[in-house]
């Protein structure tokens, strides 16, 4: 099968029962380009169970920025063997491999596919977002068949939309927490066995904050097979926590947490999580200059005041927001301070919000 051609991603192995499985992340688009079709024959069928109402309902909450679509994962059966190439340090994660000429059969998550295919999003906006896909290798027709009842048994066992949420989060929180060994910035900052920090922590972020943030990293580094992908963000992190000031105060002791939580945004999930949307851009743009590329963020004040730059991106009143469209806002401010382009989608947001009038 290595000779035949494939499609590759990256994503881990594990076995549910006895089956085996893969679970991986896909964009928007690559959903449409590999599963689109078989959402329109289903629209066709009444027999499938199709509810057409539910679907206009998820194309309704789409055109709005601040949904996220479900990241309970769409589950798919592929007819053939699928491939996996392990990674020689870190255990069942590696490179997914599946005949190009597999048959697909969407085992669950059909309606969100006909959403996305009947809402006619952006392209931008369908290669930017993600969504966790689980695989089932060689699934045989009777399974394809008893489908309906064999993912609702899961679901009422809450394996499929848990355990599977899980298991896509699991390796990139692992490898996140890896890179802290190899970052003087992020063994400081980052708590590790708490999802929220106390008024009186001594930290700046916590594990699942840098995690999110260092995913999109993940994901661009895993398209290029790059073997160094977690010392890669161990490096941007602590490259980040030279150009940022307060990052830099904090890590040589001139300023405590409280007063760079209290203080500024380098706090944030949000805000974390803009930064590494940026670094993915950079690390895909300008993979061998990827240093000089953030170094204009030494310019931007990270004050959360009012009056502060942030307000109406990362911040409203003064306070600390979140959702999407706060992370896309706050990342194009730090493109536009680098340098870097914005895309189409990218530059709608911005427009919108110069005739809002907080920009």
């Amino acid at each position: 099968m290595k000779d035949a051609p494939y499609i590759e991603f990256s994503g881990i192995k594990g076995i549910q029962g006895t089956r085996l499985q893969f679970a991986t992340v896909w964009s928007l688009s690559m959903v449409l380009r590999l599963l689109g079709p078989l959402s329109t024959n289903a629209m066709n069928h009444s027999e499938s169970g199709f509810d057409q109402r539910f679907v206009d309902q998820l194309i309704a909450d789409l055109s709005n920025p601040d949904f996220c679509l479900s990241y309970s994962p769409i589950v798919v059966g592929v007819k053939s063997l699928v491939d996996f190439i392990e990674s020689e340090s870190i255990p069942n994660y590696g490179k997914i491999r599946v005949p190009i000429t597999s048959t697909f059969h969407i085992l669950d998550g059909l309606h969100r596919i006909s959403a996305l295919n009947q809402a006619n999003l952006p392209r931008s906006h369908l290669d930017m977002y993600e969504i966790p896909v689980l695989l089932y290798s060689n699934v045989d027709e009777k399974k394809i068949q008893q489908s309906d009842n064999y993912f609702q048994n899961y679901h009422q066992e809450k394996l499929v939309s848990k355990k599977s949420k899980i298991l896509v989060k699991k390796t990139f929180q692992e490898m996140t927490k890896d890179a802290l060994k190899h970052s003087r910035f992020l063994s400081r900052a980052v708590a590790v066995e708490v999802s929220s920090l106390s008024p009186r922590s001594c930290k700046l972020l916590t594990l699942s904050g840098l995690a999110k943030g260092s995913t999109p990293i993940y994901n661009v580094l895993s398209n290029y097979q790059n073997d160094n992908a977690t010392l890669l963000v161990a490096a941007y992190w602590e490259l980040l926590s030279q150009i940022l000031k307060p990052w830099n105060e904090y890590l040589n002791k001139r300023a405590s947490a409280s007063e760079v939580r209290n203080s500024t945004i380098l706090s944030s999930v949000a805000v974390v999580s803009a930064l590494g949307n940026l670094g993915a851009y950079i690390f895909e743009v300008t993979p061998d200059s990827w240093q000089q590329a953030v170094g204009n963020l030494a310019t931007l004040d990270w004050s959360k005041s009012p009056s502060s730059v942030w307000e109406g991106r990362a911040i409203k009143n003064g306070v600390l927001i979140s959702g999407k469209k706060a992370e896309l806002l706050t990342c194009n401010l730090m493109k536009l301070a680098c340098g870097l382009p914005l895309k189409q989608d990218e530059e709608t947001y911005e427009i919108e919000l110069t005739k809002s009038g907080r920009k």
